[in-house]
């Protein structure tokens, strides 16, 4: 069984901007800023358009155009909100799928 990390470092995004802000996400990850069941949290705001933080992270959906920043202290990225979610709960279900 794979863990979230190796499945979060292996289901790459098609779109760039949403792989730009994963990419800050594999930094949470890999850092251990961010856990599984935060990014379980984030999938639920998201989808209720509630942003969520976690001490030096940042995910933030009141943004123009459908957009949302994810954010790691200085380091920011907008992308779609719904291209984000979609790519977020492919990552938490193959998970699930795994477990």
């Amino acid at each position: 069984m794979k863990t979230f990390d190796e499945l979060a470092q292996e289901l790459k995004p098609a779109d760039p901007d949403v792989s730009a802000a994963w990419r800050i996400v594999l930094i949470g990850l890999d850092t251990e800023i961010l856990t599984v069941r935060e990014l379980k949290e984030v999938y639920e705001c998201m989808k209720e358009n509630v942003g969520r933080g976690f001490d030096e992270f940042d995910f933030d959906p009141h943004f123009p155009d459908g957009e949302i920043r994810v954010s790691l202290l200085d380091e920011e990225v907008f992308c779609s909100k719904e291209l984000f979610i979609e790519h977020l709960g492919k990552v938490l279900h193959s998970y699930n799928e795994s477990g």
